[in-house]
């Protein structure tokens, strides 16, 4: 047995060429060269796969960084559409943080209102005042011819002013000393005030002092049960000169004083919405006898005024003022 000179591989005596490389054992060299040319085209064979495969792959690379940039890109737009999604919130942001202040601004604007409806209030009834003044000079000077008598009703009008100062401050004082010897509220069906004025002169009922006790504990969900109303300008410019007729209120959701119905009779209290100030402390006396009263002094209700409603369920009438106490 014998070795291949090429392969290395074992063969037999007599054979032709090398079953593994196909060397010619015979040393033919025209076996030789086709064996030769058979190598050189296996080779060049795997040489051209192997630049197939080369070529293959480079392609699969330059596919992968062609598709790595477009998800770059992508990304890139995706970036800047959240960077102006950014600067949207920023300004909305802004906005609303200028919403906010135009929503306080706003809500201090009834407070607002209201105080400068006060001030226009107080204004229209010292205007008033004035004009009636000024019709009572005028009043005077065209009676000229008859100065004793004016002299006379001017006196009139001095002692009734002062006999009514002496009784205000009399019943000042005996209101005052009462209410220093009282505890609580009265526990009695009635309790009788001193001398007021005709309008306030019955006794404290035990239904409406019980409502004062109810109102002076919960004042705010008090006046949330009620209906808020304020006395119209007609009526209380017919009060300042003197007419007998009675003061009218009407429904207002900002109203000063507020109606409540007990039993089937309805009262009027000051509402929540009622702050008393140099403008209009005084106009509370109107509809309530006021002990000691203070500009910024809280109060307590001892006995609510009586209103009664007019036809059409909208106005009510003053018919008792009430009692604060200061």
């Amino acid at each position: 047995m014998f070795n291949c000179p090429v392969c290395d591989a074992i063969y037999n005596e007599g054979q032709e060429s090398c079953t593994v490389c196909n060397w010619p054992l015979n040393n033919d060299s025209q076996k030789i060269i086709i064996w030769a040319k058979g190598i050189w085209a296996t080779k060049k064979k795997d040489t051209n796969l192997k630049k197939q495969d080369q070529t293959l792959e480079i392609e699969t690379k330059i596919e992968s960084i062609n598709s790595l940039e477009e998800k770059v890109k992508e990304f890139s737009d995706r970036l800047s559409k959240f960077e102006q999604l950014e600067d949207r919130v920023k300004e909305f942001s802004d906005r609303l943080s200028k919403f906010e202040d135009f929503d306080l601004k706003y809500q201090s604007l009834p407070s607002q209102m209201e105080t400068l409806q006060n001030q226009v209030g107080s204004i229209l009834s010292e205007q008033r005042k004035w004009i009636e003044f000024q019709e009572r000079i005028n009043k005077i000077n065209e009676d000229s011819s008859n100065l004793e008598e004016t002299k006379r009703q001017l006196d009139e009008i001095q002692g009734k002013l002062e006999d009514l100062e002496n009784n205000i401050r009399a019943n000042e004082r005996a209101n005052r000393k009462m209410v220093s010897n009282q505890s609580s509220y009265p526990s009695e069906t009635s309790v009788s005030y001193p001398e007021l004025s005709p309008q306030t002169q019955n006794p404290i009922s035990l239904e409406e002092s019980n409502l004062a006790k109810r109102y002076n504990r919960a004042r705010e969900s008090f006046s949330q049960q009620a209906i808020n109303v304020t006395a119209t300008e007609e009526s209380l410019t017919k009060l300042r000169i003197g007419s007998s007729s009675r003061v009218i209120f009407e429904k207002n959701r900002r109203g000063n004083y507020s109606i409540i119905k007990e039993n089937g009779t309805e009262y009027l209290v000051p509402s929540n919405n009622l702050r008393l100030n140099q403008h209009n402390y005084k106009a509370i006396e109107d509809f309530f006898d006021c002990k000691n009263l203070q500009l910024e002094g809280n109060f307590e209700l001892l006995k609510p005024a009586r209103v009664s409603a007019l036809p059409g369920g909208e106005t009510w009438q003053l018919e008792e003022r009430g009692i604060l106490q200061f």
